[in-house]
This record gives C-alpha cells, structure tokens and sequence, in this order.
C-alpha cells in the first residue's frame, strides 16, 4: 500500500509525499473460516443443585456468568486449545454456622470423620493443605463478622467432575483438578463440568441458587438461657449471666442491645473472647465444645443503665436461631 502524508499550510502550497509499505491481515483466532465449536457446562454442587453467579473465564478472553441452571456455553473456533477456569467469590457466610464448626471438630478429634472429599475441602478454610483448629478460628471469624474473607482462599471452590480422587479420605493431599483443559476442539457440544464447593459449609445447607431462596437452620430443640429478673436505676452498673439449662455441643446468635443499656464488658464462663464479637449495639456469639454446660454460666454481659428500665419477665423467642432467653 501507499502511506500518505499531507502538509496543510497557509500558503496554499500542501506539500505531500508517500511512501510504499505492507500491511498483513492475520486470522489469529481461526475465525475467518468460520468454523466453531460449542463448548459449555453446568456448575453443580455435591447435591446436584445448580450453582448460580459462577463467573467463567476462557484463556482466550472469553467470560460469562452462570444463570440459576448453572450453566454456561460459549462458541470458540475451531482447532483452538481452551482452558476453562471457575470463580465465585462472594456471600463469604452463605451456609456457614456453628453447627459446621462442630462437624469439624469432631473430624479433627476423630470421632466423626466428614464422609466425602468435597466436605473436607471445604473444612480447609484457609487452603493449607490440611484441616486444624487454625481452619475452627477463620470460619469463626467469619460467622462472627470480625473476617468478611478467609485467609488464602475464595468462598468457593471447584472440581473438575469428571476428577476420581485417588484416595478419598486424603482430598487435601492431591492436586485436584480446578480448571479443564480442551485441546485442539473439533468436536460441537463439548462439556465441561464442575462440582462447586462452599468452604465453610460441611453440612450442605449452603443456598446455591435464587430459585431454592434462604439457607435454613436445623436444630435438635431449644436452649433456654436462665437469668435473674433485676431492676435498675439510671446510672447504676448491673450485671446479667446466661446460664445454660441443658447440655449442649454449641449455639450460635446475636443479641441487639436495648438503647438504655450500654455494653461495659462481656465476662467469660465458659466462653471465650474469641466466641464475641460486638458490631454496634449487636453482640454476636458463637461457641462450641464438648463440655457439660447444664446449670453452668457460659458468660455474662455487664451494662450500664442509662435509663430507669424493669427487666420485662416474659421470655423472648429467636425462632429464626433456634434459640429462646429471657431479655
């Protein structure tokens, strides 16, 4: 071709000058001939559900975001090697509880080992190759909202479906497979499924899509904290202690402080600072052990009254917890 130059000048005269260069138009992507394939799958987790809001990512560029379904396509050319990678970050506490943090501790200590590879990957919150109490405090961080990610680690894995663990009771041992390769496609309708993992959640109740709405909790009866009735005076320092009154594994709940009480200090019984964490006028706990707790204090929370205010006698229910006190 003929590059060109033009002067544009005042003078009328607009010199010009060119000169002969070439320029080479490239199919890069083999996509002049037309010819694709279909390349497509379904994020699952280990239930069959369909995992929503998955982003994912060709090495070509190439991105898409499942829809409720779980599922993905794309149309890629012909001939060309494709690496299909996952990623879903968000919604950090979706499906983790207390009740996981106990399922854990028991596979830790060996009294209920997690029955499948997937469970166990997701008890190592932070991705260090094994399960251990430092994996307890991440996901107890997270469930008291003092942590909005885990260490090292997304909110949700993924594994190649088609992957056979070699040994299944040793999942964090192996270089399982997060991504799927497809080389030289020729074929349509290729697949490319993976099985979704919430890290945090070993008892499945993670929501994986819009369409099965809220997480739900189970839980085997009430705990009944007992506390003594009191009647205070503005200004005046009080004390209240949540005795449990039956023997339980662990709870989990948060309590909303009433605008004449004034937070002053949580005094542990057999909680921990590590079981509390306080988010404005909310105090979040959560505890486990294998401890008898009948009849013992688990801790007690000491306030300021700012306002003259009878303690009301009548129990409040925390139905969505599971869980009933009296205030």
């Amino acid at each position: 071709i003929q590059l060109w130059v033009n002067e544009l000048s005042n003078d009328n005269v607009n010199n010009s000058d060119y000169c002969v260069t070439f320029i080479e138009v490239q199919d890069n992507l083999d996509a002049c001939d037309g010819s694709k394939v279909s390349l497509g799958g379904k994020i699952t987790n280990e239930e069959g559900e369909s995992v929503e809001d998955v982003m994912i990512e060709l090495n070509n560029g190439m991105s898409a975001m499942t829809s409720n379904d779980g599922e993905f396509n794309f149309s890629v050319p012909v001939s060309s090697d494709i690496t299909v990678t996952p990623m879903k970050n968000d919604d950090v506490t979706n499906g983790v509880s207390t009740f996981d943090l106990l399922q854990i501790s028991k596979h830790i200590l060996n009294v209920e080992r997690l029955d499948s590879p997937y469970k166990m990957i997701a008890a190592d919150a932070n991705r260090s190759g094994n399960i251990s109490t430092v994996d307890l405090i991440a996901i107890r961080k997270v469930i008291l909202r003092v942590a909005t990610e885990f260490p090292n680690n997304t909110s949700w894995r993924f594994v190649d479906k088609d992957y056979i663990f070699a040994n299944a009771n040793e999942p964090l041992k192996e270089n399982f497979k997060e991504i799927i390769n497809r080389n030289n496609l020729t074929s349509t309708d290729l697949k490319a499924n993976f099985t979704a993992i919430k890290i945090g959640d070993v008892n499945g109740d993670a929501v994986p899509n819009s369409i099965l709405g809220v997480d739900g909790r189970t839980f085997n009866g009430s705990l009944n904290f007992k506390s003594q009735e009191k009647e205070v005076k503005a200004g005046e320092e009080f004390a209240v202690s949540f005795t449990a009154n039956i023997d339980v594994e662990g709870f989990q709940f948060t309590m909303i402080q009433h605008e004449n009480a004034e937070l002053i200090a949580i005094e542990n019984g057999l909680t921990t600072d590590n079981n509390f964490n306080v988010i404005g006028n909310q105090i979040a706990t959560s505890w486990n052990e294998k401890v008898s707790t009948a009849d013992q204090t688990m801790f007690t929370l000491r306030f300021l009254a700012k306002a003259e205010k009878h303690r009301r006698k009548a129990p409040i229910h925390c139905y969505e917890l599971g869980l009933s006190f009296l205030e």
